[in-house]
């Protein structure tokens, strides 16, 4: 059975491969050398990754976490608030993000390093 991590480490995986295979090879180094990794069993903390794929990227952080979120919510079969877009300064992508990961997984779940 497919775990909710591993559902959020593929919508990872997948948003930055739409960078190309090279750039996300090369992110997913630097990932590391901060202390963040994709493929280990902790959980992902969205935040921290946000914050580093900034440091790295800059803006295109944003697209990364809005390509991760388009696939979370099109592998969920909850549908997300669609009042505002995404990526507008109401919601942003990670505060949707977000969203779309405490309704797939409820409210007590906390995502770690």
């Amino acid at each position: 059975m497919v775990t909710e991590q591993e559902i959020l480490r593929e919508a990872i995986t997948d948003g930055l491969l739409a960078l190309g295979e090279p750039i996300m090879k090369t992110i997913l180094w630097h990932l590391k050398a901060q202390g963040v990794f994709i493929d280990a069993k902790n959980q992902i903390d969205i935040k921290l990754l946000y914050q580093d794929l900034e440091q790295i990227v800059g803006n295109i952080a944003d697209v990364v976490m809005f390509e991760i979120y388009e696939r979370l919510k099109a592998s969920s079969h909850t549908p997300a608030d669609g009042s505002t877009e995404v990526g507008t300064t109401e919601n942003s992508v990670l505060t949707q993000l977000e969203e779309l990961l405490v309704i797939k997984n409820g409210p007590e779940v906390t995502t770690k390093k």
